[in-house]
């Protein structure tokens, strides 16, 4: 009798022979327990604990109806005609296969397996067509008003003439300071005289005054002529402080007003010289009376007239 761990010479010789006969057969594999997935099509399986025999597999899995591989002689032979008939039927060409039978009810639902490693970041795709734009939204609250703005005159300076008039800001856009430059006007020509006007009534005899010719200084070309009283107004001292001419090009002889006493004007201008036929002498206004300009002697220099 066998070992119930080993084979006996019959059945090793059983196995040799199924070897030769079946075209199919790859591969005898052998575990403790019938098969379940080990193996592939063609392969032949011994249950090594019960000593049966499994195969061959199909492409399907086993089939688990086994022979038997018993360790009496007398049960052994009986085991060996199957063995046979196993050997006859895998060499038998394989009939068509049959049609498929219907489809089982669904199994139920496997757990949810773990989540996979992200994969790689595909390339991106090409740009949609731009969505239709959207509606307008609605408009905002007012904002607060802000502080009142000011303006006010900085600086006036007089330009050269002939010079652009500018405006500059100084100070901010809120506290505005606005500099202004204004060129001064070219000098015109002089003016015709105009008519004598009538002579006003006299006044009342005022208490005498003295008049006195002070310093007498000449100032540059194109400089403004003045005269200023340094003493009082009744003891006035004339200070004359007159512009030397500019060199002009040669022409005619430059004239002053000429009229007699009554020809006067009746509001003259301070400063203003012109010759009066009457005293036959230069005369000059300083704002409160005529001075003589061309005295016959020392005594009558800045003398009234």
């Amino acid at each position: 009798m066998a070992d119930q761990q080993s084979l006996t010479l019959a059945q090793i010789t059983a196995l040799v022979k199924l070897a030769k006969r079946v075209e199919q057969f790859n591969n005898l594999l052998s575990g403790s327990g019938p098969p379940t997935t080990q193996g592939s099509e063609g392969d032949w399986y011994i249950d090594i604990t019960t000593k049966e025999l499994y195969g061959p597999r199909s492409a399907s899995g086993w089939n688990l109806q086994a022979v038997e591989l018993a360790t009496s002689e007398k049960a052994e032979s009986r085991r060996m005609q199957k063995v046979t008939d196993l050997l006859v039927n895998a060499t038998q060409s394989q009939g068509p296969i049959g049609p498929q039978g219907p489809a089982g009810p669904a199994g139920a639902d496997g757990a949810t397996g773990a989540t996979g490693a992200t994969g790689a970041t595909g390339a991106t795709g090409p740009a949609g067509a731009d969505g239709a734009d959207g509606n307008d939204g609605a408009d905002g609250a007012d904002g607060a008003d802000g502080a009142a703005a000011t303006i006010s005159i900085g600086t006036i300076t007089t330009g050269a003439a002939g010079s652009n008039a500018t405006v500059t800001n100084s100070g901010t856009s809120n506290a505005a300071v606005l500099d202004f430059s204004i060129p001064q006007g070219a000098a015109g020509s002089n003016g015709s005289d105009g008519a004598a006007g009538a002579d006003g009534n006299d006044g009342a005899d005022g208490a005498a005054a003295t008049v006195s010719v002070g310093t007498i200084t000449t100032a540059a070309a194109g400089a403004s002529a003045n005269v200023t009283n340094s003493g009082t107004s009744s003891a006035a001292v004339f200070n004359f402080t007159i512009p030397r001419g500019a060199t002009g090009a040669a022409g005619s002889d430059a004239f002053v007003a000429v009229g007699t006493t009554a020809e006067r004007p009746a509001t003259p201008a301070t400063g203003a010289i012109r010759f009066n036929t009457t005293e036959n002498r230069f005369e000059g206004y300083n704002g409160n009376a005529w001075l003589n300009l061309s005295p016959a002697n020392v005594d009558e220099l800045g003398a009234t007239v």
